[in-house]
This record gives structure tokens, sequence and C-alpha cells, in this order.
């Protein structure tokens, strides 16, 4: 217990530097800086007490930072927005504090990328989903308040780091948090997710009763989730992307259900077809339908639950994680491409779907350290689930970073802009080899 403790908690210990030399264009060894102004301390959210007075908690704040001689230059006068939401286990951090890197990413996202940054600090140590509401509510502040600054409200971004990662990531995969603010979950253009933790009950190589993810469950979860499995799974962003795959996999089914048979082909008196010859849509035959609801689950149906099939939920749990390993291509989707950047050590996998009729989901760009507490095995599994959902999701991982560390890279910062740009492009159209800088 005690080696797992103190493994644990490596990223609450003492601090690398890492010397990464940033780069916005090819062949440059370091990026140009742009001028800034930070607004500070801005309330994103008013509480209401008992009698009706009406109050700012401290963690409702936000600052705003803002390359203004870049915005002056700007065709358009709008710059895009990008919202960073600090990690700390759900129960440490704020916006102002150097070790969980928010002040980096604020002032990296506004000096090299060009893009408007906002970082929050949000309630910690209170019980789920206070986090998530509070994020959610700094994102509705953004979406009514940001073009004061400058910002750009249709494209529109998060990044996250440790909890903060899995805080975006929830966000972005269930509406309802931006739903209950007024936000349409489409005003979410991309999340970049750092280090974050997506399998609430085992993020963890090992299993669910590994010794690992047994001490984080003790150390992370317990405090801040409960003790029920189930409210665990219904906090884990995976759980949604399994939950759209099935509803992609659904509206496929029914779509190839209803279609309409073709007309049969036209007989003159001078010719005949056999009916052997006439071609009849085919739904997809049954057992297919069977395997493959079965895999991804039926989306009418309870979302399954980890403890449902046995006491602890340890044979559930180990049997879909190493379900989601050894699925690697998406089996619901056509892909348009896939291609892995060896020399940036960055897989793309891009699809001609995002989400299903009635869903929305925005690219992702999953991001881990090199040595990230053993959490790089659920970005892994994570960016493998989107895949399989067919979503667009890219995976990099940080050369000479931890878990601590990884939030005060400028290679990091590199991944983000590329894939910030190639979002942006995706969405107006412009292929990725003629965008410009930000």
């Amino acid at each position: 217990m005690e080696k797992a403790s103190q493994i644990l908690m490596t990223a609450h210990s003492a601090i690398q530097h890492v010397n990464v030399q940033p780069g916005l264009k090819k062949g440059q060894t370091t990026t140009p800086s742009f001028k800034i102004k930070v607004t500070k301390d801005i309330p994103y959210q008013v509480l209401v007490d008992a009698n009706g007075k009406s109050r700012h908690h401290e963690k409702h704040h936000l600052n705003v930072a803002v390359p203004t001689e870049l915005l002056a230059s700007s065709p358009t006068g709008l710059l895009p927005v990008v919202m960073h939401v600090h990690g700390g286990g759900w129960k440490r951090g704020d916006r102002y504090k150097e070790f969980y890197g928010a002040p980096f990413m604020g002032q990296a996202l506004a000096e090299k990328l060009g893009c408007i940054s906002v970082i929050i600090s949000y309630r910690v140590g209170e019980r789920f989903p206070a986090h998530a509401e509070d994020v959610a509510s700094a994102i509705a502040w953004v979406y009514k308040n940001i073009a004061a600054f400058g910002g750009d409200i249709e494209r529109f971004f998060l990044t996250g780091h440790s909890a903060g990662a899995h805080l975006v990531s929830l966000i972005a995969l269930d509406a309802q948090y931006v739903n209950a603010v007024g936000v349409p979950i489409s005003f979410i253009k991309g999340v970049a997710s750092i280090s974050g933790i997506y399998t609430l009950s085992h993020p963890m190589d090992g299993g669910f009763n590994g010794w690992a993810n047994w001490a984080y469950r003790k150390v992370y979860i317990h405090g801040t989730f409960g003790d029920v499995v189930k409210d665990w799974e219904l906090a884990s962003p995976i759980t949604y992307v399994r939950k759209i795959a099935a509803e992609i996999l659904k509206d496929k089914v029914e779509g190839a259900e209803s279609a309409p048979a073709p007309a049969p082909p036209s007989v003159t008196s001078t010719a005949s077809t056999s009916s052997s010859s006439i071609e009849t849509p085919m739904s997809p035959p049954r057992e297919q339908k069977d395997e493959l609801l079965t895999k991804f689950g039926d989306p009418l149906a309870s979302p399954r639950r980890s403890g449902e099939h046995d006491e602890d939920g340890t044979k559930q749990a180990e049997e879909e994680q190493k379900e989601m390993l050894e699925t690697s291509t998406p089996p619901i989707v056509s892909v348009i491409g896939s291609y892995k950047d060896a020399k940036n050590n960055t897989e793309h996998l891009t699809v001609d779907l995002i989400g299903s009729k009635n869903h929305y989901v925005p690219p992702f760009l999953v991001i881990n350290a090199e040595s990230d507490l053993g959490l790089e095995y659920d970005g892994r599994v994570f960016f493998t689930a989107l895949g399989d959902a067919g979503l667009i999701a890219e995976y990099a991982s940080i050369p000479t970073t931890n878990h601590a560390t990884v939030t005060r890279s400028y290679a990091t910062i590199e991944k983000i802009r590329d894939f910030i740009r190639r979002t942006i492009n995706q969405l107006n159209g412009v292929e990725i080899d003629d965008l410009e800088i930000l």
C-alpha cells in the first residue's frame, strides 16, 4: 500500500524541468510571442444564498488573455478561444498554481498560438458533480461574453489536464451539463484532453482489482464520487463513448432495414427478366446484428454496469477493458484515412461520421505524458474507444514529460496548436496543408 501511494503521488512531488524547443512553422526553432493583455479574476457564476443575497464563490472566477496586436490585425476582428481546466485529483488546484499547469497553459495558448485563452478555477474537494457544473458554468460565461474580448464563438475549444481532462471530456460527451446552462453542445468544436481519467473504476493496467487501481480509488475516487460502481460509470467519459457507438450502430441497422426497395427494371413486350436477376435490398444478417448489438450494447436498454453480473464487477470490468484494447479499427463506420506521424509520435484517425443522428461529438486530441502514472493505459483505451465509435480522434505522447510537467511543455502546446488548426480547417472545408498560422 505504501508503494502504491508513493507511485500515485509522484505527480505531486518535485517538478522536473523540460527543455523543449517550440515551433509554429516547419524549420523554426522558436515561436513568435504575441503581446497579450490579461484580465484577471472575472466572476463567471453568482450564487444566491437562502436569504436571497448574491455572492461569488472564491473559485468561481476566471482569467482571460488576449493577444491584442494579433486581434487588431485579424481580418475578422475575432480569434479562436481555448478554455483550459486545471487538474489536481478533484481535490486541489487553482488557475494561479504553477504546479497544476494552468498559468503556463493560459499564457502559452495566447502568446504562442494566438488564441484568446481562458483559465478557470472551480470548486475542489467537494462531491461530484459540483466540479462539472462549475466547468459548464464557465463555458456558459464564455458563450455569452467572450465576443466582447474579440473571441470567436464559432471556434471554441476545451483543454484540460488530469482531473480537468476528465471534466472537459465528460462535458463534451454528456450534453446534460452544458444544456443545463443554456449552451448547445455544438459550441464545443474540439477537446484536447491531457493525461486524463476516462474510466474512473480502473484507469490503470491490471484490471479492476489490480493494486494500482485499488489504491487509486482509495485516494481519489471514493471521497469525490462515492462508493457505488454505477455512479463511477455514470461519471466516466468512456461510458458515453460506448453508448454513442451503440446508437450509431442502431442508426445504421435501422437505416438498412428501412431503406426502400429499388424499382424493378422495366419490362417490355419484347424482353423478359427473370426474377433471379433482380437485385433486392437485404438487411444485415440477423446473426451479424446480434453480434454487433452484443458487442456495443443496445442503446435502448439500460447501460451495462460493472457490478451487475458479479459481486465486485471485476470480471465484467476486465472483459470490457480487454475488449476495448483488442478492437483497434472502427467496425461500424468507413474510415477516410488514418496515419501515424512517427516523427511527432502522433496517431491520427479521420472518419466520415461525427456522432449519430442524436449526438454531436467534437473531435478529440488525447495526450499522455511519456511517464504518466500509468494513466497512459486509460488514454489508449479511450482513444481506441473513440475510434471504434467512429469519432474523430488523435493520440499523442509527449516525450521527456511526466504527469506533472506535461502542461508546462511547449511540445504539448504544439500538439494542441496542430489539432486546433486541423479542426478549424475541417470545419471550413480547407485542406490541412493550406492552413495558415493561427
